[in-house]
């Protein structure tokens, strides 16, 4: 069972996970436990996996965000909010409405206690009946990427200005759809507010938002890929990827991407969005492990007590 807690800045969740894992791992002949920051558990999450009963993780309370929802929801079966930022726990909540996790504030006499064996009694049946919760969550929810939301297009090193693109854009106004375009940021990937009702939003960026850090990322939200041609060399390096995530590409040649007379066959990017649309309605969100998650060799070594994992 992976658990976070988070606080204002990490500090004294760090110190409960402590004295939580001290208490089990001293008493609790039944039970092993460890606890790290929540970053390198989520690197080494099958390492602790296989090693423990319970993962503690700590971190501020502000590391969960809407581009990495999908990570903490995937990982941890329970989020526990600290006393001191309760305020954080509705948008924590809606951040992970479509994930089994489940978000709590965790009881002022639980977290106040910096005693372990306090700390420990009282959590013990809040944590068995979290997690007959979340198994229960697991069983009904399945989201789809068209659940929440409108269709967005990466365009990958296409420019706003450029005559195809731009006609593009024009000819699916003409068919009533309504386009939003923007800058690529992972940020506002994720967390943007529209002015104004969209039906497709595309998002312009350059090759290297495609790293092998950000990609798992983007792949989960975006629904496809438009390549302008000097991007070709980039999509050919990320398209196994790219299809593991279930993401369409459409590869734009020299001679659509320059064209200067207006004379692109549109219908090919029309039957393109199609693929689109009829994809992100039945693909659910995808995790890709060899870009996910850290491969481990794991080896022992002791550390206050404690056993460590280290990848070779």
């Amino acid at each position: 069972m992976f658990i976070f807690v988070g606080c204002a800045g990490g500090g004294t969740s760090s110190m409960f996970c402590q004295k939580i894992v001290k208490e089990i791992n001293g008493t609790d002949s039944n039970l092993t436990a460890a606890f790290d920051h929540f970053e390198t558990i989520m690197k080494k999450q099958r390492g602790y996996g296989e090693a423990y009963d319970l993962v503690f993780a700590y971190g501020g309370m502000d590391a969960l965000k809407g581009y990495n929802a999908f990570e903490f929801g995937k990982l941890f079966d329970v989020v526990l909010v600290a006393p001191q930022v309760r305020y954080l726990l509705p948008e924590k909540q809606q951040l992970l409405r479509n994930y089994p996790t489940i978000v709590r504030e965790i009881a002022p006499q639980v977290f106040g206690y910096m005693d372990g064996a306090k700390a420990y009694r009282l959590l013990l049946d809040d944590l068995i009946a979290l997690d007959d919760e979340r198994a229960y969550r697991s069983s009904i929810l399945d989201p789809t990427k068209a659940a929440d939301k409108n269709l967005e297009i990466f365009v990958l090193a296409g420019e706003r200005n450029n005559s195809a693109l731009m006609r593009l854009r024009e000819h699916w106004q003409q068919m009533g759809l309504r386009i939003l375009q923007q800058a690529y940021q992972l940020e506002t990937l994720y967390d943007f507010e529209p002015e104004a009702d969209f039906d497709i939003r595309l998002i312009f960026g350059a090759s290297d938002a495609f790293s092998k850090v950000d990609l798992p990322k983007i792949a989960r939200r975006i629904d496809g890929v438009i390549a302008a041609p000097i991007a070709k060399g980039k999509i050919k390096q990320v398209s196994s990827w790219l299809k593991e995530y279930q993401i369409p590409v459409y590869q734009m040649a020299d001679e659509e991407y320059y064209d200067l007379r207006g004379q692109a066959d549109l219908g090919l990017l029309d039957n393109f969005l199609t693929t689109v649309a009829v994809a992100s309605e039945f693909t659910t969100e995808i995790a890709v492990a060899a870009l996910e998650v850290e491969k481990l060799k794991p080896r022992k070594k002791i550390l206050f007590g404690l056993i460590s994992w280290d990848s070779w």
